[in-house]
């Protein structure tokens, strides 16, 4: 007799379940538009950054975004020289500016983890939070650094 009770309630949750499901409402998903794969738009953006640089040599922004194309190139071709040229133009970003310059600061991150340099990639996670404290992005970097040194109890 005292399952009885309880199979009541599960009836009840179930039949009350059912009815909230048939309440929501539903959505048809579609496709997120996109341009097709172009190999040469990476080409093209580290022409294009390394032209920007160029004419304007202490350029921060231009630096960062030169970074940025190297990295594509790097994660495309798993090229070391290319992780190492957007160290380099991300290193020259911060140099030129470091006051809310934290998008340089994790393009050189991305880079120390590209070339497996994970304590050094660690040291520039702590800098992306030195110049934008509390950022989503650098607190990601920094887990992610974590976990590839094995910290994974201070990666949460």
């Amino acid at each position: 007799m005292k399952t009885l009770p309880n199979l009541a309630l599960i009836l009840m949750f179930s039949l009350s379940a059912t009815a909230s499901l048939a309440q929501v409402k539903t959505y048809k998903m579609e496709p997120v538009p996109h341009d097709a794969y172009d190999p040469g738009k990476i080409d093209y953006d580290i022409q294009f950054n390394e032209g920007m640089v160029k004419r304007d040599p202490e350029g921060a922004i231009a630096w960062a975004m030169l970074s940025g194309a190297y990295l594509a190139r790097s994660r495309e071709s798993d090229s070391d020289i290319f992780a190492w040229k957007a160290e380099e133009a991300a290193r020259y970003s911060l140099k030129f500016r470091r006051k809310g310059n934290s998008n340089a600061a994790a393009k050189l991150v991305n880079a120390l983890l590209e070339q497996h340099r994970f304590q050094d990639a660690l040291v520039a996670s702590e800098d992306v939070l030195k110049i934008e404290p509390g950022s989503g992005e650098g607190l990601r970097l920094k887990a992610d650094c974590l976990v590839e040194i094995g910290r994974y109890d201070d990666a949460l």
